[in-house]
């Protein structure tokens, strides 16, 4: 397997790539997987400082049933091992990993069962791993008749436990309603809540908020709406007893896919809608306010994206939002398929950079992680290049542009320890008048700020994890990382 997550001397580039406005620049590339459809859908970095992804492997059809896939890279992408769990008579796809406080991983998903090769519905999944990928233990929930129940996305709470996100159709009481539901540390069920009225709702994210209550977003194509489908938003308390509920959209279609935590202690949701003027799917972000969910700004970016598409959303250090998703907007003939298209856009709601990454097949986003320098991973598929009919696409990308005052502190003059560290650590400075300190989770999410920062401070995290220390002086900035076990 080739390196990724080193800079190349060589660039590795799909065949026919085309590469509009090189505001960013690869870094490096891989693609693996078998005959068939193989599909990274998330990853987190593990406890050796390389990464674990999940996703689905084995499928480019009704008839061939995918598993459960788990691949384990090591920090320069090298394939450590990968394994699949499944049965002959069902089909998994997980859609999300995280790692949890006891240094293992947990995973959310969905299983279709088949009868005499028919589809006869799915169940919500959730596997618990060990960092060499051994079960420990694996849970489905609903009422075993398979309607249609799938989880999306999971957090670990403040109380050890989890919060996970998808649609129902087993517990809610209409078509299919989005869904929270709350596990304990060893996945037994808490609470279930579900949200919505008559026909489709599903909840692609979630997030505790600082009242240790949730907010949670997704789509709706109830009359609530303003149209076939809006941006659909819920705040919850603690138990998941709704505080308020929010639709965004026109009067066609508005699909929300991503829900960002920002610094300022807002949300970004980004997704997108069907433009009436031309009947293409543009781009539309809205900022809201978590108290009550009123309206921040929102705009919306000219593109032609197909509706189903993912959209990832992160934000960078120099403070701004970077947006992946698949696009059509610069594909003509010979090339009809669709590209990676990334957009970062600055505090004045302008993009300021502008790439579309593709081959002569499709490509296609589903997660983005930032590593440091200004460089980001991004994981998803591509029909382009590898062994089958899609495979596996990893990529690293480097925003050239950035502001370059933002270092590794590679003279070692501010000093974290220990590091690792168990939750509690010193940032000893006997050179520099720092001005601010930050500290940036691994989505991004600033979880302490703090100005005039004395010498020898001492400072506490919670969650374990992989952490970003972000600190200011009075003509540039350091960053550290830090891993808390």
């Amino acid at each position: 397997m080739k390196n990724l997550f080193l800079l190349f001397a060589t660039v590795f580039l799909l065949t026919n790539t085309i590469i509009a406005q090189n505001d960013f620049q690869i870094n490096g590339q891989l693609w693996y997987g078998a005959e068939k459809y193989d599909e990274i859908f998330a990853f987190v970095p593990s406890n050796d400082n390389g990464f674990i992804a999940v996703g689905s492997k084995g499928y480019h059809n009704t008839i061939s049933q995918p598993d459960f896939w788990i691949v384990k890279t090591d920090q320069t992408g090298e394939l450590l091992w990968e394994k699949s769990f499944g049965h002959a008579d069902s089909s998994e796809l997980a859609y999300d990993i995280i790692s949890t406080n006891d240094n293992n991983y947990i995973i959310v998903g969905e299983q279709y069962q088949y009868t005499n090769g028919s589809h006869d519905g799915w169940e919500a999944v959730v596997l618990k791993i060990d960092e060499d990928g051994n079960q420990i233990w694996q849970k489905k929930y609903g009422d075993g008749t398979y309607k249609a129940d799938v989880f999306k996305n999971i957090k670990q709470t403040n109380d050890g436990g989890f919060i996970i996100s998808g649609t129902t159709k087993n517990f809610g009481a209409e078509f299919l309603d989005a869904w929270l539901f709350k596990i304990d540390e060893n996945g037994n069920e808490e609470w279930n809540v579900i949200y919505g009225e008559e026909n489709y709702e599903l909840f692609q994210f979630v997030f505790q908020t600082s009242d240790n209550g949730y907010i949670a977003s997704g789509y709706t194509s109830s009359d609530f709406g303003n149209g076939d489908y809006d941006f659909y938003v819920v705040k919850t308390d603690e138990t998941g007893n709704k505080i308020w509920e929010n639709s965004y959209g026109t009067e066609v279609k508005d699909r929300a896919y991503n829900l960002l935590p920002l610094e300022n202690g807002n949300f970004l949701i980004s997704g997108s809608y069907l433009n009436a003027g031309t009947n293409k799917f543009d781009i539309k972000i809205i900022e809201i306010e978590e108290s009550n969910g009123d309206i921040v700004w929102e705009e919306t970016y000219k593109d032609t994206t197909d509706c189903n598409e993912p959209v990832t959303a992160i934000e960078t250090q120099d403070n701004c939002i970077l947006l992946t998703y698949t696009s059509k907007y610069i594909k003509v003939p010979p090339y009809p398929s669709s590209d990676l298209r990334i957009l970062k856009i600055n505090q004045d709601h302008e993009i300021i950079a502008d790439s579309t990454i593709g081959g002569d097949g499709s490509e296609q986003i589903n997660y983005i992680r930032y590593l440091e320098n200004n460089r980001y991973l991004l994981a998803g598929r591509t029909t382009s290049e590898g062994a089958g009919f899609s495979d596996a696409w990893w990529i690293e990308i480097e925003d050239i542009n950035a502001p370059q005052e933002i270092i590794q502190n590679p003279t070692n003059k501010i000093n974290v320890f220990p590091n690792p560290s168990n939750g509690t650590f010193t940032i000893a400075n006997d050179e520099l008048n720092i001005n601010n300190i930050q500290i940036i989770d691994i989505t991004g999410k600033v979880i302490h700020n703090q100005q005039f920062v004395v010498p020898n401070s001492q400072f506490s995290i919670k969650e374990k994890g992989i952490y970003f220390i972000k600190i200011q002086t009075e003509n540039q900035f350091y960053t550290q990382k830090i891993i808390v076990q």
